[in-house]
């Protein structure tokens, strides 16, 4: 691509941004259970709310009471929303190579998330606030599904054709280029840098 030319990055958070690291939650939910973190995790894993949380179904409060069930506890919701957002910690690195793209291209996020993470990034990272965001709890639809994509094309106003989506997964890059996005998936975080300087350079 020509590099005065300006290109719509959408980019996925968890693996790419953020390290999403869930035995944290169950290790600290252990800590106030009767039960293993393996135990736990099994449990959650089977039960099935998180794909609920993830698009909307439940609300926040509905959740922490699917935790507190699974996990046999009574811990109060105080509590055990720092746990669950203790999962996330930020790729600092890839943060500051988006903020500084947003000098010169358009930026946007499309992301399978819940609002408890939602609120715990945008603490972590306050410039994300600022750009435009497909989150599959506010849309009601996962990646790979089509829907949020075509939410975040409408949501920017721009055809696939003139966007770029990085995501660590397989499945959801080739999703977007089913919608026309050129994708590109990020095995590792620290690639980061040097798969955005490819496209820029193409």
């Amino acid at each position: 691509m020509n590099p005065q030319k300006r290109i719509h990055f959408f980019f996925d958070m968890g693996g790419v941004l953020f390290e999403v690291k869930r035995q944290q939650v169950w290790q600290g939910l252990a800590g106030h259970s009767p039960l293993s973190a393996e135990a736990i995790q099994q449990a959650f894993m089977q039960e099935g709310s998180l794909i609920l949380y993830e698009t909307g179904a439940i609300s926040s409060a509905e959740f922490w009471n699917q935790l507190r069930r699974i996990a046999q506890t009574n811990l109060p919701d105080s509590e055990l929303e720092p746990i669950w957002q203790s999962a996330l910690s930020p790729i600092e690195a890839n943060l500051n190579a988006v903020r500084n793209l947003t000098q010169n291209h358009a930026v946007a996020l499309i992301s399978n998330t819940n609002l408890s993470h939602l609120q715990r990034i945008y603490q972590l990272a306050p410039f994300l606030k600022d750009l435009p965001g497909s989150f599959s709890h506010e849309i009601g639809f996962l990646k790979p599904r089509s829907e949020i994509f075509k939410h975040a094309l409408q949501l920017c106003g721009i055809s696939a054709v003139s966007a770029v989506f990085i995501d660590d997964r397989v499945d959801n890059v080739a999703a977007a280029e089913l919608m026309g996005f050129q994708g590109m998936q990020l095995p590792e975080p620290s690639l980061f840098q040097s798969t955005l300087n490819q496209i820029l350079e193409q």
